[in-house]
């Protein structure tokens, strides 16, 4: 068996090596053969899996003393389009700075995580969290060194929400390899004080969804039978936070107490199936008699990646940062508080030594660093009208761009 395990493992590193050689073969020819704008696919070993990377060149490479980095999977695992398009709802500020600095010159690189998954008690998940984006990122600046029309650049990282964490984790362990970050709407405060500003900004919505805009029948044919074991609730802003403390907050809680995600599965596991086998029988009809249904309802939205971000200690790693930083975030940030999150950015890279800290707080900028007037679905609750859900019209303002550019020239 242990022999067979040899053969296997000297196998994947000869495979590995051939992968990554074939990738840096095709690039580098690739690169000296083709003109003008044009994307590159490469394909780098990580473990035991492949990270998918496209490079993207500019039609004049004039900036070609740096190269950038966008340092998480974009778009939902896709990579950024190659054309924008100012009316599409989904319109925010990373697409559009990436193709900006194509245009100035720069040569873009993005990457995907990965696509196994973990099962974990008899449940299946997706493996990509933020640590693994963090160790994908590491091998693809590893292989930044083996590859020679890029090494030897400065390497300037973006990432965006989530994606600043990665940039952080990743950094402060590879300092010599870093020239500049750039933190477009990324946090700096611990998970659990993220996660309560979340619930304050979302708190109408998620208050108008439960109640399906305030109607009782609604409520009594849905929320109030979910359990058996919480409170009777009205469809009254007083009941929803009543709902939310019976039902959400202790399943929340469970993640913040424990050390690991296996801990923090089994234990999920083991509250909702206690709390299942006390549950009446017309409860358990109104989930079909069945555990995972009940199961998905309550814990269907705590993934692994959910888990890393919502325990991720940014003061563990800024005060490691020592390049120069410039952090971009929105006042009207539904997500993350921006005030705070900026103040306590500066100050962890202050405590670290780390006076090279720029920040720009964009007036009126949302999550998405968009910007803009909004058309409204609204709902009537207790008779009056109320927004629920926005239909954006948004744009960014041309001098937003134009001053990250700069920075990054000035690098």
């Amino acid at each position: 068996m242990m022999q067979e395990k040899s053969i296997m493992n000297t196998k994947r590193k000869t495979l590995t090596k051939l992968v990554l050689l074939l990738g840096c073969f095709a690039c580098f020819f690739g690169c000296k053969e083709m003109q003008g704008r044009h994307d590159e696919t490469v394909y780098i070993p990580v473990e035991y899996d492949t990270v998918t990377v496209k490079i993207s060149y500019p039609e004049k490479w004039t900036k070609n003393d740096k190269i950038i980095i966008w340092s998480m999977p974009p778009l939902d695992q896709d990579f950024f389009p190659d054309s924008i398009d100012a009316n599409v709802n989904q319109l925010s500020l990373p697409p559009v700075l990436r193709s900006a600095l194509l245009v100035s010159g720069y040569v873009n690189i993005e990457y995907t995580g990965r696509n196994d998954s973990i099962v974990i008690l008899n449940r299946k998940y997706c493996i990509a969290d933020l640590n693994t984006k963090a160790v994908d990122l590491d091998h693809l600046l590893e292989y930044l060194h083996s590859n020679k029309a890029l090494r030897d650049k400065k390497i300037i990282l973006i990432g965006y929400s989530e994606g600043g964490s990665i940039n952080i984790k990743t950094a402060s362990k590879r300092q010599s390899d870093i020239s500049a970050m750039i933190q477009l709407a990324a946090g700096a405060l611990p998970g659990k004080q993220i996660t309560e500003y979340q619930k304050e900004q979302n708190f109408l919505a998620t208050m108008l969804y439960i109640t399906q805009n305030g109607r009782q029948d609604a409520m009594d044919r849905t929320t109030n039978r979910v359990s058996s074991l919480d409170s009777y609730h009205k469809a009254d802003s007083n009941s929803v936070i009543q709902y939310l403390k019976e039902n959400i907050e202790p399943v929340e809680d469970l993640i913040s107490q424990f050390d690991n995600v296996d801990s923090i599965y089994f234990h999920l596991d083991s509250y909702l199936w206690n709390r299942w086998e006390k549950e009446s029988l017309e409860t358990k009809l109104f989930w079909i008699n069945h555990f995972e249904n009940y199961y998905r309802f309550f814990a269907g939205r705590i993934t692994p990646n959910q888990i890393t971000v919502r325990t991720f200690t940014p003061e563990n790693y800024y005060p490691l940062i020592q390049c120069p930083v410039l952090a971009v975030q929105g006042t009207k940030d539904e997500l993350i508080d921006c005030y705070p999150n900026i103040e306590k950015m500066d100050s962890l890279l202050v405590k670290g030594g780390n006076r090279r800290f720029e920040s720009m707080i964009l007036e009126g900028y949302y999550h998405s660093l968009v910007k803009g007037d909004k058309e409204h679905e609204y709902a009537l609750y207790q008779n009056k009208v109320v927004s629920m859900h926005r239909k954006p019209n948004l744009h960014i303002e041309d001098s937003v761009i134009m001053k990250i550019i700069e920075w990054i020239d000035k690098q």
